[in-house]
């Protein structure tokens, strides 16, 4: 599993260095304006691609980690649901391009409407299932690299909006054909496949789907109606930098859902608990030092990418930087114990009340202060669906409160140490050096058992 984790980790990684690399030069280029219009037409173009896939996503990978040693039913199931997605893509791809030919003639959504039968073409449910990390990292690595090069070459000045969402297109359409390169066939008869047999299952996983797009996309599409368009760009880059700095948690979540599932389908309930006991106490440590480390250098570091003319975008970042709570106690609810143990009903019933909630909130604060109100609705939305799902998770679910009190005293401390240093990398590399040494100083029990792996592979691989 550490393998995995690895392969994940690097696959996380790339993400992150992608936007650093990309967005300030795209938003310098191409403007808040037209970087809040392509953000607010794809967050639209986004519930397509999830009517499309109808939960096949969750459902696919969940379902491959249970019958992955069974090859015959593994092949089955895999050309099964992928029919299914064809069918339905295929629909929903028709109907949306009729639709926004004939209402809407604003090229951005005509071109991105394609994402469809991209999002079809995407098999990285399968490999996922089968807890092969190393090709969804390699194909990342690969998309990202080639997409780079071309952003860098062919956008150039303000009118490349078009260019930029046509390159976008081609370079995923690409990045999703790699996986194809090896695929489970042999001499299956595909007359006898039922491709609609899973229909009632994936549209069970995608119920909790609709919900949380809902809530992440909402409030996008709520700005880009209700307001200037830039503050689309300011609310979702900030948003996207939150998301950047959960990479070890968003990580590791990827990485245990099909470990617990293969878990739960071997009825081991006992190493299911220790298995989320360890991660949780782990995400804790990981959790506050980045709430931290994000109120000291978000400022230097948008000033940094951006200009001066972004600096909003570091005030929301501080604010919604709260959030890291409510995501990370959510990534172990959600995919450590609920979704791997088929309890989708309770994600669904958290996540409904929480769309509710932040299409309302959205609706008064959006008025009223723009992104900061999105922002605002964001986290009360978080915080509750947080403890629903926590309520729901109790038989699980457990915190080690001597690991919350030492790892939030070692933030704090890490926190007013960089108050007085200026320089941003500075920052960076002395407020990860001063919480490691804290939290070990503090003997925290996880965080020595780390130091002591850690030690012990090096002697293996140097002594």
């Amino acid at each position: 599993m550490i393998k995995n984790y690895i392969y994940q980790f690097i696959y996380q990684l790339i993400n992150i260095i992608f936007p650093i690399l990309t967005l300030p030069y795209v938003s310098k280029v191409l403007g808040a304006e037209n970087l809040g219009m392509y953000t607010y037409s794809f967050s639209i173009i986004t519930y397509l691609i999830l009517v499309s896939d109808l939960g096949i996503r969750n459902y696919g990978s969940r379902k491959v980690a249970y019958c992955r040693e069974n090859k015959g039913e593994l092949e089955k199931f895999f050309w099964e649901l992928l029919l299914q997605k064809f069918y339905i893509s295929m629909l929903v791809f028709l109907l949306s391009f009729i639709y926004f030919f004939y209402t809407n003639k604003n090229e951005i959504f005509l071109i991105q409407i394609f994402y469809i039968i991209i999002s079809f073409l995407d098999i990285s449910w399968l490999y996922q299932g089968l807890e092969d990390f190393k090709k969804i990292m390699l194909r990342n690595l690969i998309l990202k690299l080639f997409l780079l090069v071309l952003i860098f070459l062919f956008i150039k000045e303000k009118d490349d909006l078009l260019k930029y969402t046509k390159l976008m297109i081609i370079v995923n359409l690409l990045g999703n054909l790699i996986l194809w390169v090896k695929i489970p066939v042999s001499n299956l008869r595909f007359k006898n496949l039922k491709p609609f047999s899973h229909l009632k299952n994936s549209f069970i996983m995608f119920l909790p789907q609709v919900a949380i797009t809902m809530y992440t996309t909402l409030d996008r599409i709520m700005l880009g109606s209700m307001c200037d368009k830039k503050y689309v760009t300011y609310y979702d880059i900030s948003n996207k930098m939150i998301i950047i700095s959960m990479v070890l948690i968003t990580t590791a979540g990827s990485v245990f859902l099909p470990k617990i599932s293969n878990l739960y389908s071997n009825n081991e309930y006992e190493e299911i608990k220790e298995l989320i006991k360890k991660s949780t106490n782990i995400f804790i440590l990981i959790m506050f030092p980045l709430i931290f480390g994000i109120l000291s250098v978000a400022d230097g570091f948008i000033e940094l990418l951006f200009d001066k003319t972004y600096m909003e975008v570091a005030f929301l970042m501080k604010v919604m930087s709260i959030t890291i709570v409510f995501w990370t106690l959510n990534n172990i609810t959600g995919s450590h114990i609920l979704m791997p143990m088929g309890r989708e009903n309770k994600i669904t019933f958290s996540v409904f009340l929480g769309c509710f909630i932040n299409l309302v909130l959205n609706y008064i604060l959006i008025k009223k202060y723009n992104a900061f109100g999105a922002v605002i609705a964001t986290i009360i939305t978080e915080g509750i669906v947080t403890i629903i799902q926590i309520y729901f998770s109790k038989d699980y679910f457990q915190v080690n409160l001597k690991t919350v009190l030492k790892s939030l005293i070692s933030a704090v401390i890490m926190f007013l140490i960089l108050k007085y240093i200026n320089n941003l990398y500075l920052k960076i590399f002395l407020g990860g050096i001063s919480y490691i040494l804290l939290i070990l100083f503090f003997k925290e029990e996880n965080a020595l058992e780390i130091r002591n792996f850690l030690i012990l592979r090096v002697k293996e691989k140097f002594l």
